[in-house]
């Protein structure tokens, strides 16, 4: 068998020289779920070495406990090391450009809300859905990309606040 590009825009599982005699034009390509981007984030966050992991990935995190939650972020990860300073990552999953659209016509709300608490901010899309033109200046965009994900747009460093609670002394890492 010789090796050949494969046929079509999607994940690659024909090759040319197995395409069938009468195709009319390439399959689209699959449409991306949240599911599929957050397991792709679990992915790229389930290194480990001699000592240990280096992350802790979770889904579906609240701002708050209980009734006070304001809102919901689809990835939080955190690095373990100390060499890394414990960076907290946040991932919010946009599948489509009206999705991502709705984020910015919130005045990113979102990333107001989790920008007090993490050093990075990421929107996790697939390709096309988000323009680097329309990305606020401190996101980061990561696109889908073999097992895990590319990273698109790196972005400043935020400057995150100890969390306190109430009348409770600030929390640090």
């Amino acid at each position: 068998m010789t090796a050949s590009l494969p046929v079509g825009t999607g994940e690659p599982t024909l090759f040319a020289d197995q395409a069938p005699a009468l195709a009319v034009a390439p399959e689209p390509a699959a449409k991306w779920t949240e599911r599929d981007l957050l397991d792709r984030l679990r992915v790229r966050h389930n290194q480990s070495s001699g000592n240990g992991p280096s992350w802790v990935f979770m889904e579906h995190v609240r701002s708050h406990s209980g009734f006070d939650a304001r809102s919901t972020i689809d990835g939080l990860a955190m690095h373990l090391w100390q060499s890394r300073k414990h960076e907290v990552h946040a991932f919010e999953v946009k599948v489509s450009r009206s999705d991502f659209r709705r984020e910015l016509a919130d005045d990113c709300w979102k990333s107001a809300i989790w920008r007090e608490w993490v050093d990075y901010f990421w929107i996790v899309a697939p390709k096309d859905v988000v323009p680097l033109t329309e990305l606020p200046d401190d996101w980061r965009l990561m696109v889908p990309h073999g097992p895990s994900g590319r990273v698109s747009r790196r972005a400043q460093r935020l400057r995150p606040q100890p969390i306190s609670y109430l009348d409770a002394p600030p929390i640090d890492r």
